[in-house]
């Protein structure tokens, strides 16, 4: 599953989810231990959320909070 957090910038198609933001994924925020939440900025933990919530298989970044933040194999990124 795709998260999208601009879905303006994402055509819609299989296995692609724009979710809002919702209590449900407000209250997702510091539950997954594989997470370490207190190191993101609001925005990055709200994107986090929305893929947990939607039983995200991995997340696909590059950004280097998230890098910091996300467990080595719950992360795709890329070294540059």
């Amino acid at each position: 599953m795709i998260n999208c957090y601009n879905c303006a910038m994402i055509q819609t198609g299989p296995n692609t989810v724009c979710q809002e933001i919702t209590t449900e994924v407000i209250g997702q925020i510091g539950v997954d231990h594989r997470i370490k939440w207190a190191q993101l900025r609001l925005i990055d933990g709200l994107i986090i959320a929305s893929g947990t919530i939607n039983n995200a298989d991995i997340i696909i970044s590059n950004d280097t909070h998230f890098r910091k933040a996300v467990a080595k194999d719950y992360i795709l990124a890329f070294d540059v």
